[in-house]
């Protein structure tokens, strides 16, 4: 969630229609004017002008509670105090608040100053604010993500788990067709996983996944998967155990560029791949060199290797995304 400034001249405005309140006014009391006037605001604003010296030299006083014809006039909103296209009306209900800001879509705040969209996916966010920097963003007003717009470029990614080894017991038994969310409204890397309908709003604005180990220390290519969802539809891959297709993946270093390499998911086993039985059983994609009996890569883990990154020790972890080409 993003938040702007406004420049020094619209700060300004603010300040000279709260300050005046008091200065321009001295010692007097200023009560809510809810009766009727029959003269003008200007022809008062004039008559106080004249009366107390200290005013001579102001451009606007302001003053709370004044109307004409049932509208409310402060002076608040000259100039527009409101940011980002936000509509300025004059309040006198309440000499706290002199002025209320309608804001456009996606803004909220006292003067629209913070961008809070609605948005599905992290793609929904650089349409709508192309310079978006990576971090995390709420996804729908609720869930926290972590959005990323740089770690290969023309992509962007939408997390949908992340989790540390030590964890691996929630998450081994868990494939992304059950709904488990896990702490999706308190992001962190350790211990995280999206509900699964937000899986789905962001599977539905999504061309591709991809697994990557350890990623806060950095993008790394020597463990690595990404395939397209038209594919596998990782979340339409129920109860399976097959070769299929990816654009790229890596374990150990052991890589292939579009072909076929084991996929695991079943009712008590996450998404993994098998290094060890990918070639045995037939697929293009044969990492077993340097592999152990029955390893797990990207998931499930009941046989771990020290040499695959997501395995490395307990403190390692594994994320999951899903995303799109720019």
């Amino acid at each position: 969630m993003l938040a702007t400034t406004g420049s020094n001249s619209t700060e300004s405005a603010t300040q000279l229609c709260s300050s005046t309140l008091v200065t321009g006014l001295g010692n007097f009391s200023i009560y809510p004017l809810e009766a009727n006037i029959s003269f003008s605001s200007q022809h008062l604003l004039e008559i106080l002008s004249s009366s107390l010296p200290s005013t001579r030299n102001l451009p606007y006083i302001a003053i709370p509670g004044l109307r004409e014809n049932g509208r409310c006039l402060n002076g608040c909103c000259q100039p527009n105090p409101c940011l980002n296209g936000g509509t300025c009306a004059e309040s006198c209900s309440d000499i706290r608040e002199q002025y209320t800001c309608a804001c456009p879509q996606h803004y909220q705040g006292k003067r629209c100053q913070i961008f809070h969209p609605r948005v599905k996916s992290c793609q929904s966010y650089l349409k709508l604010k192309p310079e978006s920097k990576s971090g995390v963003y709420y996804l729908n007003d609720t869930v926290q993500s972590y959005c990323d717009f740089d770690s290969e470029p023309g992509k962007i990614w939408t997390l949908i788990e992340s989790f540390s080894l030590e964890n691996k017991a929630f998450y081994r038994q868990q494939p992304f067709y059950v709904n488990v969310p896990r702490n999706e409204t308190i992001f962190n890397w350790n211990d995280y996983r999206v509900s699964y309908q937000a899986m789905v709003n962001i599977r539905d604005n999504s061309t591709h996944w991809r697994v990557t180990c350890n990623f806060p220390s950095g993008l790394n290519f020597t463990d690595y998967a990404r395939a397209n969802l038209q594919d596998t539809d990782i979340l339409a891959f129920v109860n399976q155990d097959s070769c299929q297709k990816y654009e790229y993946i890596s374990v150990r270093g052991r890589s292939c560029t579009n072909c076929l390499g084991m996929l695991v998911q079943r009712d008590t086993q996450h998404m993994h791949t098998d290094s060890y039985w990918s070639g045995r059983n037939g697929c293009s994609w044969d990492p077993s060199a340097g592999a152990l009996k029955d390893e797990d890569n990207f998931g499930y883990y009941d046989v771990t290797n020290t040499q695959h990154k997501c395995t490395e020790s307990s403190l390692s972890t594994t994320q999951w995304w899903l995303g799109a080409t720019l």
